[in-house]
């Protein structure tokens, strides 16, 4: 619709917009979904889904070629490949949506499982610092300014722990956690009442009875309590596998419905692009039929049949038109040939005849007689038996007139050759209008290509998604790595629970060598006192002291080393930590290779986009092609005209032959019959 003329305005345009977008749209965008509905298919669509939606397309193909055919072609086109770019866009989008999902959840989840592994770090650590303060403030005894410090950190390390067992009672509440936690709670009211009572022995400097309670009641509590903890960690551990196992699942269950939407997606790509181009292809094959069935010798009968409102319509039109005028000058020419042939047989037999005689006579045989017929030429032969004197001036006049009927046969000839070359002239320029229509066949052939093309781009877009998924599974991957380092910084922390065990036992030794001491001095004292100057019995009391106190130096040496192994598990236990935040590292560059692989997709789309840019110039080269159609199909009626003079030619050349036969007979009428034989 152009926007030359005194009559253009905006309300105009858009009343014609109206008129020709608004049945397109409400055809393709409202006619086919209750299309798709009917036939039951289901998004993104079943085996039985699929069988039916293709019985329904072959029972309904004509309804739906019938409502294509309402489009102009060029709109026709740019329809289809906005709705094959939007399932292209919608594909891709279901795609992101999904993946964001399952990141959320594995965010989550990684989230909740090393929170809840670092509050039970920090409550073992509070456990095993309470624990060793307490069996530090057996052994200092005198340093006020030392007792007070281990003090400060029993109180700091319970508020440590009171802190992450309220952290973890909010990040999870399944009924066996909860029941942990309960048996977790007594057991820490168990250690505080025990702790205090040791607590206040020492401050009251019972520490016989302090160490009494620390070894038969504190330690069990302690190691029950520590139990505790590794039994939740455990339990969390196991949580952490099922996560992960639930977020593989939901990556399967991911990729086979992305693939199963973009199987569906090229599927209805592929029926939309196979509706489009038989909608074009269709009314061409009709009119390819119809020009060859006229060939054959058909009738009006053998005429196109184009139901389309499309430049194909027109088209048919203007075939049927020119067919319908070679139709009828066909048959025109073939009545004309056969009157001429019946009227040409006629004159030849009789000229025949004569012409018998006349060779006759030409033998100076003028006793020949000639038969007598009871037409035209029967007066000719009659005369020719009464022939004498005359016989050479009625000779050359029939020799002349002969001539003049043979040289009349001859143009008769002539004009038949002629009408001849120009009906293979025309079959030669309806050929070349035939291959005219094959070459817009095969653009159109190399549009529904181009259409493939970009089918085989959106399966690119799809492989590209799923090393997307890929890329997702190995950041999955390494967050159970970070699991492993983190599960495997429990076992050294339960190894330094170990280690302190084995100080506590030397610990108990060191506080059996100072009672002795002590019970030895307090005798050695007495001995002296009892004595007086007699001091043989102080000396062996001395050595005696001498002797546990040596076994004193070697126990501490011992607490020594065994400091020292606990300062190695504890750098270990830092390495392991430094790897888990390499593995965290390694996450987030798994996370930019997802991101990596996305901008690939986008790239794959804009492949698409220069795919249906080529299409659209083989559309151009398509209006070429019937451009030339046209121009074949004016020479057809310029060669038509041709054969129309012809003919009236012929006709010129009949009336002549009659002509010359009328002065024939005149002439051979000039004699008289005999009376006699």
């Amino acid at each position: 619709m152009g926007r030359s003329g005194s009559n253009w305005s905006p309300p105009t345009c858009a009343a014609a917009w109206k008129n020709f977008w608004g049945p397109t749209l409400d055809a393709l965008f409202f006619g086919l979904p209750r299309w798709a509905q009917s036939c039951g298919c289901q998004f993104p669509g079943t085996c039985s889904g699929t069988f039916l939606f293709g019985l329904e397309f072959s029972m309904k193909s004509f309804n739906i070629f019938r409502l294509l055919g309402r489009i102009r072609i060029g709109r026709r086109l740019g329809l289809g490949f906005g709705l094959i770019l939007v399932l292209m866009l919608a594909l891709i989008a279901l795609v992101e949506y999904r993946m964001s999902q399952i990141e959320q959840h594995t965010e989550d989840v990684f989230k909740e499982n090393v929170g809840a592994l670092g509050y039970l770090e920090r409550m073992s650590d509070s456990v095993y610092i309470v624990a060793n303060a307490t069996r530090s403030l057996l052994l200092l005894k005198s340093d006020a300014e030392v007792v007070a410090a281990e003090r400060e950190k029993i109180v700091g390390a319970l508020d440590q722990y009171d802190g992450a067992f309220k952290a973890v009672s909010t990040l999870t509440a399944s009924a066996e956690v909860e029941a942990i936690l309960r048996s977790m709670s007594e057991e820490r009211s168990k250690f505080g009442a025990i702790n205090q009572r040791v607590l206040s022995l020492l401050d009251q400097k019972n520490t016989d009875e302090a160490a009494a309670i620390l070894g038969k009641e504190q330690m069990p509590v302690e190691e029950a309590w520590q139990e505790q903890i590794d039994t939740f960690a455990f339990m969390q551990h196991k949580q952490s596998e099922a996560a992960k196992a639930d977020i593989d699942r939901q990556l399967s269950a991911s990729k086979k419905f992305n693939v199963g939407t973009g199987a569906v997606l090229v599927a209805l790509a592929a029926t939309l692009a196979f509706v489009i181009a038989r909608s074009i292809t269709s009314p061409i094959g009709e009119l390819q039929r119809a020009i060859q069935r006229v060939q054959d010798g058909g009738t009006l009968d053998a005429l196109a049949t184009i139901e389309t409102r499309d430049e194909m319509a027109d088209m048919g039109v203007a075939v049927n038109l020119l067919l319908q005028e070679q139709i009828a000058a066909r048959d025109k020419i073939e009545a004309e040939r056969r009157q001429a042939e019946a009227e040409n047989e006629r004159l030849n037999n009789s000229v025949i005849a004569i012409l018998q005689a006349v060779h006759q006579l030409s033998q100076r045989d003028l006793t020949v007689r000639v038969a007598v017929t009871e037409d035209i030429i029967g007066t000719v032969s009659d005369s020719i038996n009464q022939l004498t004197d005359e016989t050479v001036k009625v000779l050359m006049d029939v020799h002349r007139i002969a001539g003049q009927v043979a040289e009349g046969s001859s143009n008769v000839r002539s004009q038949a050759q002629l009408v001849s070359t120009t009906a293979d002239a025309e079959r030669k320029r309806v050929g070349q209008m035939i291959d005219s229509l094959n070459d817009t066949t095969q653009s159109i052939n190399q549009v529904a290509a181009m259409v493939e093309q970009s089918n085989t781009s959106a399966v690119q877009a799809t492989q590209v998604t799923d090393l997307a998924l890929d890329t997702v599974t190995a950041a999955v991957k390494g967050m159970e790595a970070i699991r492993e380092t983190i599960a495997e910084t429990e076992k050294r922390i339960k190894r330094l629970g170990e280690r302190s065990q084995e100080i506590s036992g030397i610990v108990n030794l060191i506080n059996t060598i100072s009672e002795r001491t002590h019970v030895l001095a307090l005798n050695a004292s007495m001995q002296a006192a009892v004595a007086g100057e007699a001091g043989r019995g102080f000396a062996v009391v001395a050595e005696e002291v001498q002797r546990l106190a040596e076994s004193s130096r070697n126990a501490t040496q011992q607490i020594a080393t065994l400091v020292s192994n606990i300062q190695i598990e504890t750098n270990e236990t830092i390495s392991t930590v430094n790897r888990t935040i390499g593995q965290v590292v390694q996450g987030s560059e798994q996370a930019q290779k997802a991101g990596d692989q996305m901008r690939r997709t986008q790239q794959f789309t804009a492949e698409l986009v220069a795919q249906i840019q080529r299409i659209a110039e083989a559309s151009s080269e398509q209006r070429a092609k019937s451009g030339t159609l046209l121009s074949s199909v004016q020479i057809m009626g310029e060669s038509a005209d041709r054969t129309a003079l012809q003919i009236e030619a012929q006709n010129q050349e009949t009336e002549s032959l009659l002509a010359s036969a009328r002065r024939l007979v005149d002439s051979v009428s000039v004699f008289k019959l005999p009376k006699s034989v």
